[in-house]
């Protein structure tokens, strides 16, 4: 995938009208001007992005996929930033609004949602109860007792 587009009325042909790529303008450059963070969320958003990716600056229009993030990475953003913000933010969002600006303003409504209860010890009760996997596997040895599809058969040796 090209990294920059230059648009021409005609492309440079040399005499067997083939493409002359020496006489090709060169892509002009915009130095982009750098916006820093100014809320609190931007900021998070910011820091976030410039330490999993590893950049020193991170500004408002910094796209996380123009700096070098990709779909694995990105996972690795929702979660700091769910912790970060107290709050659940899926991947989706980040491929949705990629700019800092655009994923603060997506993320902000979201703060303090609480991103999961906390895991806390619960008496165990006398008889577990079955998962439903094995409720599933239970009816269906009832249903039909003969069929040994569920049975691995091995051989075991023991001492």
């Amino acid at each position: 995938v090209p990294s920059q587009f230059v648009v021409l009325d005609a492309f440079p042909l040399n005499a067997s009208g083939k493409l002359d790529r020496k006489l090709l303008p060169e892509p002009v450059f915009e130095a982009a001007v750098f916006r820093a963070p100014v809320t609190a969320v931007e900021k998070i958003v910011a820091s976030v992005f410039a330490e999993v990716l590893g950049v020193e600056r991170v500004g408002l229009d910094d796209d996380f996929f123009a700096l070098g993030g990709n779909s694995l990475i990105a996972t690795r953003v929702a979660a700091r930033l769910g912790q970060a913000l107290d709050a659940q933010v899926p991947v989706r969002v980040l491929f949705e609004a990629s700019s800092v600006e655009l994923l603060a303003a997506r993320v902000e409504s979201e703060i303090g949602s609480g991103a999961r209860a906390a895991l806390t010890a619960r008496v165990r009760p006398e008889r577990v109860p079955l998962s439903l996997a094995q409720q599933r596997m239970w009816f269906l040895s009832r249903f039909d007792a003969v069929s040994g599809v569920n049975n691995i058969p091995i051989v075991l040796r023991l001492s």
